[in-house]
Formats: C-alpha cells, structure tokens, sequence
C-alpha cells in the first residue's frame, strides 16, 4: 500500500492532479485529500496555485504550471535545506552553475522525464516556476542593477553662420526734425510754422554706413498730432 506523502491544503486559480505513473491512474485533487508518495502532482494555468501539508507538517506550495513528484525524500530535512538555499541563491542572483549538484539539481528520481531541475530526490519536471518563495522587498540585495537617468526632452547643436547673420538687430536710421531750433528733440508749434507752412514738416533721416542695397526702411508716426 503507497504511504501518505502529505494531504492538499488549498487550491487556487486552477485544477490539480495526482497522477500515478506506476499504475496509471489520474485522479483530480481537492481540498482535504490525501496524496501518496510515487504520485506526479501536475498543476494547470499560470495562475495556479496549490499547497500540500506534508506529513512532518510542512507546506509544499506549487505556483503556476508545475509539476511535482513526490517520494520517500519530499519531506527530508536535507531537501528542505537544499530548496532553501536554492531560492536564496535565486533572490541574490548568484549563478545557480556554481552551487553545488545537490542544491542546483543531481540526478532525477526515477520515472521522471523532461528538462527538470532536481531538488535532492524531488523533482520539477517542468523549470520556469518556482515554489514558496517569500521575500520582502526590503530585504532584497541590491544586485548593483543599473538605473535610467533623468531624462531630458532639450536638445541642441552649434550655430552655424548663416543663422548667427540671420539673427543679428539690424542698424537702426536717424530721424531728425531740421526745425527743432532747440534741439530738445520735440518738434513745438512755433518752430513748426517758422516757414509759414504749418502743414509741412520737414525730416532728415541718416541711413546707417552699413546699410545694403535693398534695405527696407520703415517709418511708423506713433503721435501724428
């Protein structure tokens, strides 16, 4: 008769399975149910998840798509600490090439196919998803990953001649009233009507020495009166 490995403690997100390799027999999982060693706990859907108390009262927790299978060694202390050290060396990012076989994944138990990784004599017959991990973020290494600076929209590239010329205050002309006897710079009445015509004014303007051929001059009377 198969010994008890341990009974089903919560299933979420998805169904379980205990598949039996030796005999055949797939049987769906529910909450209370009792699993064997030698059985292939399969579970469905990335969000998944299902816990096993096993028989020394500890919790074997498989997220996602997984595959478990469990025999004489599932509950061993020496797997439990093989496991431990294996998440550890995953939440510090250390190559897990470096552990040794028996934490990184010896020899699988028999009956067990796939490119699995191996805990001791219990097997994940599929990689990609790992078990009872908790971590606080806090109490995560910084692994010396690197940052984005800020970012900045400006933008900008040398000035070319052409542009500085385009951008230069052109020279500004003088305007000069020649019947501004006091040269105060204002234009009054009387000096206005000295020649006896009132409704003409005469204006002296001097262009700038470096004005162009083609230069528009404007001029604007902000105060006719």
């Amino acid at each position: 008769m198969a010994k008890e490995a341990g009974v089903v403690k919560s299933i979420n997100g998805g169904i379980a399975r205990a598949l039996n390799d030796l005999t055949g027999e797939v049987r769906q999982l529910s909450v209370g149910d009792i699993v064997y060693q030698g059985e292939k706990i399969v579970t469905e859907g990335s969000n998944s998840k299902v816990t096993i108390t096993q028989t020394d009262g500890k919790d074997i927790t498989l997220i996602g798509k997984d595959t478990l299978t469990l025999d004489q060694d599932s509950n061993n202390n020496e797997t439990v600490a093989d496991i431990s050290a294996l998440q550890q060396a995953i939440l510090k990012g250390t190559d897990l090439n470096a552990l040794e076989e028996t934490a990184a994944g010896g020899p699988q138990a028999g009956g067990n196919g796939g490119d699995g990784v191996s805990l001791s004599s219990t097997s994940f017959a599929e990689g990609g998803h790992i078990s009872n991990i908790y971590a606080n973020y806090g109490n995560l290494p910084d692994n010396g990953g690197s940052y984005i600076s800020d970012y900045s929209a400006i933008s900008g590239g040398r000035l070319n001649a052409q542009d500085a010329a385009d951008i230069i205050i052109p020279p500004t002309p003088t305007v000069e009233f020649t019947r501004d006897t006091n040269n105060d710079g204002f234009l009054n009445k009387s000096e206005n009507e000295a020649n006896g015509d009132p409704n003409t004014t005469p204006v002296k303007i001097t262009v700038p020495a470096d004005a162009n051929v083609g230069d528009k001059l404007e001029i604007t009377i902000t105060k006719p009166d």
